[in-house]
């Protein structure tokens, strides 16, 4: 078993939805953790989790066409099975938050944490060029930015760092409103460590 570690470089304004309305400030707010008294954005392993399992669904049975049980085994082995049911004695992978490296986030200031997020505003517009009534939306947005984020427990095999990779390499948007040019983003497999 092995410690994986990675990077997610968003390039544009990012949406990891709360769930929770920010009043008269946003329809929506951003994700946020708290780290030295401090309220970061992060996201949740969980997310991480599914997004991955999404792409090693999607792309691995094309690119390893002549591999398929591999893949099967390594989707089950890593991510657990599809059924969500739980073995004691075999476990899936353990995926991290991804957060702001610590030496960056401990040189956040509570007075400054307000710089890393943004409000976006739009409205819908009728046949006439007119704002539609009550359409007036604005969200809450997370800068452009890198997150670390790691998995635990990672099985190591001669397929298996290759598939992984395959699969971070897959992701290129995430997060809330992705069809409105959102959270475009790579993720990247942080090497020799």
């Amino acid at each position: 078993m092995a410690s994986i570690k990675y990077n997610i470089t968003f390039f544009n304004y990012w949406h990891c939805g709360s769930g929770l309305s920010g009043g008269p400030d946003s329809n929506t707010t951003a994700i946020r953790i708290e780290k030295n008294n401090n309220f970061l954005p992060f996201i949740p392993g969980k997310t991480l989790k599914g997004l991955l399992r999404e792409a090693a669904e999607l792309y691995l049975p094309i690119l390893y066409k002549d591999q398929q049980e591999a893949v099967q085994e390594f989707i089950t082995e890593v991510f657990g099975p599809k059924d969500g049911s739980f073995n004691y004695d075999k476990q899936s992978s353990f995926f991290s938050n991804a957060e702001l490296p610590v030496h960056i986030s401990a040189n956040i200031s509570k007075e400054d944490s307000h710089l890393l997020f943004d409000h976006l505003v739009s409205t819908a517009i009728d046949r006439n060029g007119q704002a539609k009534d009550e359409s007036l939306r604005q969200i809450e947005v997370t800068v452009p930015m890198t997150l670390e984020a790691e998995i635990l427990d990672f099985p190591l095999n001669e397929y298996y760092l290759e598939f992984l990779e395959q699969c971070l390499k897959g992701i290129k948007q995430m997060g809330s409103y992705r069809t409105r040019g959102l959270g475009r983003c790579q993720f990247l497999l942080k090497k020799n460590e």
